[in-house]
């Protein structure tokens, strides 16, 4: 099966149909049913982009959510699933 929604996924794997990979961001509320365990070694790794209309990348208001949002991923990133 395939699917872009990760709770979705999560309820599939709780119900035995299968196991699955799930970037880390989409972990925020691990379903009851599943285990989480990070891979051993050479993880997948997941880009996650800003797209800005050209010139823009330069303007204030640009630049503070561009930051917001690398602080907000980057915590997520660093913090450890609670089922791991």
């Amino acid at each position: 099966m395939a699917t872009d929604d990760y709770p979705t996924t999560q309820g599939m794997v709780a119900a035995g149909l299968g196991i699955s990979l799930v970037p880390l961001l989409a972990l925020d509320r691990p379903h009851p049913g599943v285990v989480v365990r990070r891979l051993r070694s050479n993880p997948p790794i997941r880009r996650i982009l800003a797209v800005v209309r050209a010139g823009a990348q330069d303007e204030p208001f640009v630049r503070t959510i561009t930051e917001a949002l690398r602080t907000v991923a980057d915590s997520h990133v660093l913090r450890t699933p609670s089922r791991a």
